[in-house]
Formats: structure tokens, sequence, C-alpha cells
């Protein structure tokens, strides 16, 4: 179910706290289904022992992943200008020397405004690495970013998979593992 949750997920990164806990609840329901973990098992158990990683962290790196593209003009046109680079060697607003890849941020007066693409993944790019931003790959970048922000690095869900192959006693050692099951 993840692509149809990531579906978009770049341009409604900015809405509340309330329907980011909604989308996240979709990955839980996922997690519970594919582990088989009892229900009330705690939401950290659950993610870490998936090891999936965040929705709202895999929507920031897509979010910079697309950015890389739009200063590398690998996107149309119209969305490559829609980012200023600060000329290097020239001071930002935290009075530090900017590099080759650092973009103008902007202050705007409403939290919806600063919320939305260009200006939340502007203030997020600026505080990336310098070896990061200088990648000379989309791939190479990807896999920066991902380390950077902590990603998992494998998905380990086919190790899980006997737990459903081989029944009801693997399920319950799972649960008694995650800190909940049936058992009295």
């Amino acid at each position: 179910i993840r692509p149809a949750i990531e579906y978009s997920s770049i341009i409604y990164d900015n809405c509340d706290i309330n329907d980011c806990m909604k989308i996240e609840q979709l990955q839980r329901k996922a997690a519970l289904i594919c582990s088989g973990a009892h229900y009330r098992t705690e939401n950290m158990l659950l993610v870490n022992f998936m090891r999936w990683d965040s929705l709202e962290s895999r929507r920031k790196a897509a979010k910079l992943q697309l950015f890389y593209l739009m200063l590398r003009n690998l996107t149309p046109f119209y969305l490559s200008e829609l980012i200023h680079l600060l000329p290097p060697g020239s001071h930002d607003t935290r009075l530090r020397k900017t590099s080759n890849f650092t973009v103008e941020t902007k202050l705007h007066r409403s939290s919806l405004r600063s919320k939305s693409f260009i200006p939340s993944t502007s203030n997020t790019w600026n505080g990336l690495p310098e070896s990061i931003k200088q990648l000379d790959s989309p791939s190479k970048f990807k896999a920066g970013v991902k380390i950077h922000l902590g990603f998992y690095q494998t998905n380990v869900l086919k190790n899980y998979y006997h737990f459903h192959k081989q029944g009801k006693l693997n399920r319950t050692l799972l649960q008694i593992s995650l800190g909940l099951s049936p058992l009295r």
C-alpha cells in the first residue's frame, strides 16, 4: 500500500498534524497485517521491528530528491526556474559564507506558505552537508540523503514471511518479542 500512500506526497506534505497521523496509521495497520503483531503493540516498537521508515522522513527524502533534480535542471524549465541560488561566497542570513549550492530562502507571513514545497525544502536543503549537495548523480544523492536522514539500510520484510508461513506458534513468539501476546 505504500505507493498508494506516497502518491503525490511531496504536494500534501504541508498538511496538519491530524492528517499526518491518519496517514501514519495506515502504515501501522499494514505493519500489523504484515507482522502478525497484536493490535495493542506500541507503534515505535512495531516500526522498529519491521525496520520501516516513517512516512514523514520518506516525504522529506522525496522532496529533497525532486529539489536536487530542479537544481540540476533535470526537470522542465518551469520547475527549475523556481529556485534561486545564492552567489558563492556571499553571506546568507546566518552570516556564514555560502557554497555553490546554497538556495535563497525568504521569510513568509503565513505559516501555510512557509510549509509549501519550495520554502520548506529550501531550508532542509541548506541544512544538508556540502558533500551530499555536491554529489554528481541522482542515485548517489538519493543514497546520501537516505544515510543522512537515518533510513534503515535493508528492508527485512522477507525475513518475517516465515511467521505467517508456519502458523500460530510463530505469531505468538513474535507477539511475545514485541511485549504483547495472548498468553496468560
